[in-house]
């Protein structure tokens, strides 16, 4: 079986990759010709664990694909990675997705042999049906009979998408026919590392659920912080006690149900304005997911209140600006955020992260100061906020030892304070304890 992936970005170069890593030749197609000639030298994005070395070691079972009717013709399975971006309204824009689809029934309009196109783009329900009136008229050709069409999106993590590719929870497949959904679930069996469930269902169901999984995932997010809020109001208040308790319920489950900053990245935030974009179109309620959205927006202003109170005309160090830790995205980051709204506050901002400071350079020009060094942020700042639970950061007690009087907030409870300076006011949100 050979595969095309159509989009190379975060998601499609580790997928086209991963395909090629088990044995599948792969053919990879990017409008962007950048892509195309880097992916050629074998050179990648290397904050993306192991993404680099999947491409050294099986180069040649990549190969890349001069236009999109080329990927077509030379493969059985076709994936669609392209971006959707979000529009004004929180419902998802086509737009890519439809240009592809295009592309490709001219493809499937000259092959004789059976092809699946399988879309993988985060996309809204009833989309996948659109796609194939699409694929049906430029092609001339009938879906479930010349051609299979699925919906297949993924559910992975920036930075360990190469691992969470391999070793799905689930597989979720929508499919036009049961012929479509047969390949597709072929594919994963040898495709998967692990044997994941596969669920199969028509497009709309598999549409919904996709942004629907994420929506729970940011309702559980929100509610442990609404927990750290209380918390930090009832004498000794612990939320990481509540919260690991609650976990032990099978009903709840302790995964995501940590108390700490706002939830951010490429997917949760716009994820769940669009399911609030959905609900209100089918004139249905959506209070939870609107609730949702509210309580991570005011994630940060509560932070800033928190920091205002011991600030004064302070220097403020933010360490951590991507999302999450290991990947240098700063989409919708709690750091990037944060120090937007200090920067409003005119306060000066200090900023370290591990890889992304590139990407925050390109946001805040010399609007603040960037740091490589840890040690050096923090001695140049008299207030510091652990943004991002970058690993790093947890030894940074070992940066506090001197007598100059330091505030230390940390979101995420990642410090001993015990191994602090008495000159260090630290501050763990989500806990009412007197350290000092």
């Amino acid at each position: 079986m050979k595969v095309s992936v159509l989009g190379l970005g975060k998601l499609g170069l580790p997928l086209l990759a991963t395909c090629a890593s088990k044995g599948f030749l792969s053919y990879g197609y990017d409008i962007n010709k950048e892509i195309l000639s880097k992916l050629g030298k074998s050179i990648t994005d290397s904050k993306e664990t192991s993404l680099a070395t999947l491409i050294k070691k099986f180069k040649k079972k990549i190969i890349t694909s001069e236009s999109i009717t080329d990927a077509v013709l030379n493969s059985d399975i076709t994936f669609v990675v392209t971006p959707t971006p979000s529009k004004k309204n929180g419902s998802f824009s086509n737009k890519y997705i439809f240009d592809v689809v295009k592309g490709i029934a001219h493809g499937l309009k000259v092959k004789s042999k059976y092809h699946l196109v399988v879309i993988v783009s985060t996309i809204m329900p009833n989309s996948t049906n659109q796609a194939r009136k699409i694929l049906e008229k430029n092609s001339g050709k009938m879906c479930g009979k010349d051609f299979g069409l699925c919906y297949n999106p993924e559910f992975i993590a920036l930075g360990s998408v190469v691992e969470n590719l391999l070793n799905p929870d689930f597989v979720l497949i929508g499919q036009s026919d049961t012929k479509s959904g047969d390949i597709l679930e072929q594919f994963y069996l040898k495709f998967c590392n692990n044997r994941p469930k596969i669920m199969r269902m028509n497009f709309v169901n598999a549409e919904l659920t996709k942004i629907s999984l994420n929506t729970y995932v940011t309702t559980k997010i929100s509610y442990a912080n609404m927990l750290t809020e209380i918390c930090e109001k009832l004498p000794e208040g612990d939320v990481d006690v509540i919260t690991n308790a609650l976990g032990l319920d099978s009903r709840i489950g302790t995964k995501y149900l940590k108390g700490g900053p706002s939830f951010g990245g490429p997917c949760f935030p716009r994820d769940n304005l669009a399911f609030i974009y959905l609900a209100r179109k089918l004139k249905s309620n959506f209070q939870l997911p609107l609730a949702t959205h509210k309580t991570n927006l005011q994630q940060t202003d509560r932070l800033v209140k928190i920091i205002m109170q011991y600030s004064a005309n302070s220097k403020i160090g933010i360490l951590g600006l991507s999302y999450k830790p290991f990947t240098d995205v700063i989409e919708e980051s709690f750091g990037l955020i944060l120090a937007k709204k200090l920067l409003q506050q005119k306060k000066i901002v200090n900023v370290h992260d591990p890889v992304a400071l590139e990407n925050v350079e390109k946001v805040f020009k010399d609007q603040v100061k960037y740091f490589n060094n840890i040690k050096e942020c923090i001695e140049e700042s008299e207030v510091v906020v652990i943004s991002c639970n970058w690993p790093q950061y947890k030894a940074v007690d070992k940066f506090f030892k001197s007598k100059a009087k330091k505030i230390l907030i940390d979101p995420w409870r990642m410090i001993n304070p015990k191994s602090l300076s008495s000159s260090v006011i630290y501050v763990p949100v989500g806990q009412n304890i007197n350290y000092q």
